[in-house]
């Protein structure tokens, strides 16, 4: 299971998640930094990192659900992940040979 808290595993890098090929309203990442920033000090490299943690946030989120769903349309297949919650649901998107080409860049 992918997991993003920290609490009892060893850091992941999220340098492999490329966030400007996922799709999702900058309203959503906002509202997310927002949050983060109420329990979280500001780092230098938040502008960077804070992307790649929400859309790893929410992949974790949406899977663990079982909240992802496939599309076709005329660029190819795309990978739709939703995190829902209270009343709240954040979309995500990525096409399927971006994600695959992320993933194996994984390094655990």
């Amino acid at each position: 299971m992918i997991r993003a808290e920290d609490d009892d595993l060893e850091p992941l890098s999220t340098k492999f998640i490329d966030s400007s090929k996922f799709q999702y309203k900058p309203k959503d990442l906002v509202d997310w930094i927002n949050e983060y920033y109420q329990s979280n000090n500001i780092k230098d490299d938040d502008k960077v990192e804070l992307p790649r943690k929400f859309i790893l946030t929410k992949i974790r989120n949406a899977v663990a659900h079982g909240n992802i769903k496939l599309a076709l349309d005329n660029i190819g297949i795309s990978i739709n992940l939703s995190d829902k919650f209270n009343n709240r649901c954040v979309d995500i998107s990525v096409n399927i040979n971006d994600f695959e080409d992320m993933c194996k860049k994984i390094q655990l």
